[in-house]
């Protein structure tokens, strides 16, 4: 009986090369599709945050200057108030506020629409394991209560002695379940220049 010389086959060696180049081949795609996974994770949570901390200044600018009259009010010892610079002078309107907490902020409105008081509250979030933040911050208008955000890390609040400008400096955090919180900063100001008078 004659051999086949055209006959075509694997060795075992050339079996176990082959097999072992594809398995690199198919754990660097899986290393590749999963960095790039988790980089779009991370972004699209970064986005999330970024939207969230523009609604939360966007309704606080919003307000603020729908309103008549405005109090802020920061966290101090102390509580200090921020009230419109043509306000008469006392010791709460005329302090130097720098870098404190927001507490809250009250809201007048006497022309047609938007009546009564309103007011928005800073508080502490009972629990923030489930990617909530530190701090919640909640509008409380004709007795109802609604939530603006709950992944406030903090909401600081300056302003310079006399000046209209109060610059708002609020930070949203979120932590996923599989990696580490993130932190999203935004900075904004409003004049209250134009309010009524107390």
């Amino acid at each position: 009986m004659k051999k086949d010389l055209n006959s075509k086959g694997f060795t075992l060696i050339e079996v176990i090369v082959a097999l072992l180049l594809f398995s690199l081949l198919m754990g660097a795609l899986w290393e590749f599709f999963g960095n790039t996974y988790s980089v779009y994770t991370q972004f699209d949570h970064k986005t999330n945050l970024s939207d969230e901390s523009r609604r939360v200044s966007s309704f606080i600018r919003e307000e603020i200057r729908l309103a008549d009259q405005v109090t802020i009010t920061v966290e101090g010892s102390p509580e200090l108030k921020i009230h419109p610079p043509e306000t008469p002078k006392t010791m709460e309107s005329s302090s130097l506020v720098k870098d404190k907490q927001l507490a809250k902020i009250e809201l007048k409105t006497a022309g047609s629409g938007r009546k009564g008081d309103r007011r928005i509250e800073l508080s502490e979030n009972a629990s923030f394991d489930n990617g909530e933040g530190l701090y919640k911050l909640v509008y409380i208008a004709n007795s109802t209560s609604s939530l603006i955000s709950d992944k406030i890390q903090n909401i600081k609040v300056t302003r310079e002695e006399d000046s209209p400008i109060v610059v708002f400096e609020c930070t949203i955090s979120k932590k996923g379940e599989t990696q580490a919180a993130q932190i999203v900063q935004h900075i904004f100001s409003e004049s209250l220049e134009y309010k009524a008078k107390y």
